[in-house]
C-alpha cells in the first residue's frame, strides 16, 4: 500500500493489516533506521522502534476507560517485512484565475487575477516562495497589472487594446502564462440632432450629432469621441464622422444636404403670350439650377422650367392672353449619384420657395 508523509516529502510502500471492525485499515512503513510512520483511521504518526519491534502507546486511564476499556493496551507491531520509499518532489502547479476578456467598458475593464495552487492535498509552497507577475512585451500599452497581496493576486486594469500575455512565477513551483483578450467597444451610430435639410449660409456648417455605443447610451464629444466634416460649406451632401477615442474605437458617419436658400424672383416680364421670369443669381452657392413653375391663379397643378446654374432667365410661352398667372421659383441640387452611394440620402433636395408673384399675360 502506497501513501505519502505527512510532510509530503516521501512516498512510503508498506505492508497493511485489517485490523478488527473498531480500526481502519492500518499499515507501518520504515522510511529509515529508528524512524517509523504509522497510518491509522486516515491519520499519520510517528514512533521509533525498538529491539522487540513493538511500541506500548501509554494510554491516561480515562483513555483506557473511554476507549478500549481498562484491560488493554494500544499497540502496533512492527511487521518482520518493511516497507521502502522514495524521495519525492511536491505534486504541486498554479493556475490563474480571473476574467481572460476585457472590455474597456464600465467596471469590464478591470479584473483580479488569482493564484491558485492544484496538486496534492496538504502540499502547499513554502513559506519563503516568490511570487512574481511579468507582462509580455508591449504589454504595458494594452493594460496596467499591480501585484497585492504580496503577489498572491494582480489587479489588471484595461488602458488599451489587443492581446496580452500575462505570466506568474512561483520560485519552487514553476511558471503559468495566460492570454488577456481586451477590446473596445464601437461607435454604432451617429445621427444629426435636428433638422435634415441645412440651408446654404456661406460658412462651415456644423449640426449637433447624438453619437451612440452598442447599448444605445449617448456618448459625450471630446471624451469619447471626435468629429470631423466635410463638404459642409458649398450645397451639396455633407458629410460627419464620428471617430471613438479613449474608451471607443472605429468610426460611424453620417449625411446631411445643405440646399439653396430662399430663391428670389427679380423681375417678371410679359409679351406676346410669353412669360419671362428673371431670378438672384445663387449658383456661387454650388446649386444645381433652379426650377421656375408657373400656373393660371386659381388652379393647382403647376408648369415647371429648370433652368441650369449660372442662369437667371426662365421663359413660359403659347399662354392665355389675359389671363393671371402665378409664378415662383426654388434652387435645388442633384444627389441622385450619392443617393445610390448612401442610405438615407435622396435623388434630390430643393430649397425654400420664392415668394409668389402675379402677371397678367399679354
Amino acid at each position: 500500500m502506497t501513501q505519502q508523509t505527512p510532510e509530503g516529502k516521501f512516498t512510503v510502500n508498506v505492508p497493511c493489516d485489517q485490523g478488527n471492525e473498531d480500526l481502519n485499515n492500518w499499515n507501518v512503513g520504515v522510511v529509515n533506521e529508528k524512524e517509523n510512520w504509522i497510518y491509522a483511521d486516515e491519520y499519520w504518526s510517528d514512533y521509533a522502534s525498538d529491539d522487540r519491534g513493538i511500541r506500548e502507546l501509554a494510554l491516561t486511564p480515562e483513555e483506557k476507560m473511554s476507549e478500549f476499556g481498562d484491560d488493554k493496551i494500544w499497540a502496533y507491531d512492527n511487521f518482520p517485512i518493511k516497507g521502502f520509499c522514495t524521495l519525492m518532489e511536491k505534486n504541486l502547479s498554479t493556475r490563474i484565475d480571473g476574467a481572460r476578456h476585457l472590455t474597456m467598458y464600465k467596471n469590464q475593464g478591470e479584473t483580479d487575477l488569482k493564484v491558485r495552487f492544484i496538486g496534492d492535498e496538504g502540499v502547499y509552497p513554502e513559506d519563503d516562495a516568490k511570487i512574481t507577475w511579468e507582462v509580455s512585451e508591449g504589454g504595458d500599452k494594452v493594460i496596467q497589472l499591480e501585484p497585492l497581496n504580496g503577489g498572491a493576486q494582480a489587479h489588471v486594469t484595461q488602458i488599451g487594446d489587443g492581446s496580452v500575455y500575462v505570466t506568474c512565477t512561483v520560485s519552487g513551483i514553476g511558471t503559468t502564462v495566460v492570454q488577456l483578450d481586451c477590446s473596445r467597444l464601437g461607435i454604432i451610430s451617429a445621427e444629426i440632432n435636428e433638422d435634415a435639410d441645412v440651408v446654404y449660409t456661406g460658412k462651415e456648417i456644423t449640426p449637433n450629432v447624438l453619437v451612440t455605443n452598442i447599448y444605445s447610451e449617448e456618448l459625450k464629444e471630446g471624451e469619447e469621441y471626435e468629429l470631423s466634416y466635410s463638404d459642409n460649406i458649398k450645397c451639396g451632401i455633407a458629410k460627419i464622422t464620428a471617430t471613438g477615442i479613449n474608451a471607443y474605437k472605429d468610426a460611424a458617419e453620417t449625411y446631411f444636404p445643405i440646399v439653396p436658400s430662399k430663391a428670389v424672383i427679380q423681375d417678371v416680364s410679359t409679351k406676346s403670350g410669353t412669360v419671362t421670369v428673371t431670378l438672384e443669381d445663387q449658383s456661387e452657392c454650388g446649386l444645381t439650377g433652379y426650377k421656375v413653375r408657373i400656373r393660371e391663379k386659381g388652379t393647382k397643378d403647376w408648369t415647371t422650367v429648370k433652368v441650369k446654374a449660372g442662369e437667371i432667365k426662365a421663359q413660359f410661352k403659347s399662354l392665355k392672353k389675359g389671363t393671371e398667372y402665378e409664378v415662383r421659383a426654388c434652387g435645388y441640387i442633384d444627389t441622385s449619384e450619392a443617393a445610390g452611394m448612401y442610405y438615407g440620402v435622396e435623388k434630390e433636395y430643393r430649397g425654400e420657395n420664392s415668394d409668389i408673384q402675379t402677371v397678367t399675360c399679354k
